[in-house]
């Protein structure tokens, strides 16, 4: 019982109130419903005699219906499938089936097209550079 008492004091702590209930037979209830095995059973199989009924299967196939007229998808599922499929790869379905990553070497770029495309007041910078190293 150190379970319980553990959990009793857990959902105190965490503000619950609860009530042990020692006797489940209402007061002035001497005998519930279904208070044999016999009777629950009888019951169990009542209930699923139900769910299998055609009723339910009716119900069922209205309610499908009801969703494909909501949804806009009644028009087309009588005739033919509105959902195609087709084998493809997750990257296709990200967009990165068009994408190529290519490696490229810093040092196999030459140097004049690092310098065409330096701005105009970086080579005037490195030509000041250049004269100073010279002088």
């Amino acid at each position: 019982m150190f379970y319980s008492t553990k959990r009793q004091q857990f959902l105190v702590d965490q503000g619950y109130a609860f009530k042990v209930i020692t006797n489940l037979v209402p007061d002035g209830q001497t005998e519930l419903l279904y208070s044999t095995q016999r009777d629950q059973l009888d019951l169990l199989r009542e209930v699923l005699t139900a769910a299998s009924s055609a009723e339910v299967a009716a119900e069922d196939a209205a309610e499908t219906e009801e969703v494909r007229t909501a949804i806009g998808a009644g028009v087309g599922m009588a005739g033919g499938s509105v959902v195609s499929r087709k084998r493809t790869s997750i990257s296709a379905l990200s967009g990165g089936d068009t994408l190529s990553y290519a490696e490229v070497s810093r040092a196999a770029a030459t140097k004049a097209q690092q310098q065409q495309q330096r701005h105009g007041v970086f080579k005037q910078i490195d030509k000041a550079r250049k004269q100073q190293r010279g002088a």
